[in-house]
């Protein structure tokens, strides 16, 4: 099996037991998910918004990195792989980035232009792995956090516009991941499997 699937594989259950953890520590606090945003009443233009956030990302991504255009309409057992990992990372990342980070930023006083930039930033500080998983090298760490900084930034805006609605997010974010993977992690991988 390549190293692709196995990542991805574990990005699956990381994120899965993460998302279970969140849930947990929640209600232990005497607080639920939807206390942080999972909840119906999110507007077709919150969708909208979070859909353009989506396409305006995949372009980029594809348009940058060679391998994402390359792996975008194939079909392989890789690319149903990251569909399935896409969807977890959506839930877990925009529950804990979006819900979790900005309503306690959020609940400590703070306003939206903190929630937001927190957010932003803790994303984009997550995402560094992705610039140490090849040949390291300045540029090849900082780019992945500028990139992700800057989507971090765009969901958590699509985030308050939505009323502090998880779904446009999380939707915006799977689709996101299901369109770029595999070929990012090869990419970062500085490789090509199939």
């Amino acid at each position: 099996m390549p190293v692709v699937a196995l990542v991805l594989g574990g990005v699956f259950v990381s994120e899965s037991i993460a998302f279970f953890l969140i849930a947990r520590g929640l209600r232990r606090g005497g607080r639920s998910l939807k206390d942080i945003g999972f909840a119906s009443g999110a507007t077709n233009s919150s969708y909208a918004i979070a859909l353009l956030v989506a396409i305006v990302y995949c372009c980029g991504a594809i348009w940058a990195i060679p391998s994402i255009a390359a792996w975008v309409d194939r079909a392989s057992y890789l690319k149903l792989l990251a569909v399935v990992a896409a969807c977890m990372a959506g839930l877990f990342e925009e529950t804990f980035f979006r819900g979790y980070v900005m309503t306690a930023v959020r609940d400590r006083g703070n306003g939206p232009v903190a929630q937001v930039v927190a957010s932003g930033l803790l994303f984009g500080v997550f995402h560094a792995a992705w610039g140490l998983s090849g040949r390291f090298s300045f540029a090849a760490f900082v780019t992945p956090v500028a990139w992700t900084t800057g989507l971090g930034l765009a969901l958590a805006c699509a985030y308050l516009q939505a009323g502090r609605k998880l779904g446009p997010v999380v939707l915006s974010h799977a689709l996101i991941d299901a369109v770029i993977e595999p070929g990012l992690l090869i990419s970062a991988m500085g490789g090509q499997q199939g």
